[in-house]
């Protein structure tokens, strides 16, 4: 009599699973159309336009920041609500220098910043779109709201 063996799944699924986070992770993050990657001339456009700046922290490989990619920024709400920003997209392993001015070591951080660089208010982590849009119009609405 033949002793048939079993086949243990588990692990294969496992391994396979961890080889697709994998994937998805060293792929390079690109920023929505129409977000600047040039903190510099974002002051300076925050400053001809009298707008706030929008700070979104990221780096390749972050998962929350692709779900706000994917999930959060291009609902229609949160698109109208970013046009009273100037939105940057700053690469933390590329910029390091405009992390450690607004002392942001976790993505994806949000911050509204003022022209002359104040910070009024900042969110960490993946944001739900009630949630965003929340953040969104206090620091908006509010020039003197206090940073997180």
């Amino acid at each position: 009599m033949k002793v048939q063996k079993q086949v243990r799944w588990q692990p294969i699924v496992l391994i396979g699973g961890v080889f697709v986070l994998y994937l998805l992770s060293v792929r390079t993050v690109t920023p929505p159309e129409g977000w600047a990657t040039d903190f510099d001339a974002a002051v300076a456009e925050a400053r001809e336009t009298d707008r706030l700046l929008l700070l979104a922290f990221n780096m390749n490989g972050c998962m929350p920041c692709s779900m706000m990619d994917k999930l959060v920024l291009p609902e229609p709400h949160v698109e109208a609500a970013l046009a009273s920003f100037v939105p940057v997209r700053v690469d933390i392993d590329r910029q390091l220098d405009v992390a450690r001015r607004f002392n942001v070591y976790a993505t994806p951080t949000y911050a509204i910043v003022d022209a002359d660089g104040n910070l009024l208010r900042r969110c960490s982590g993946f944001q739900p779109v009630e949630e965003f849009l929340a953040f969104l119009d206090y620091a908006s609405g509010s020039a003197t709201a206090e940073a997180q």
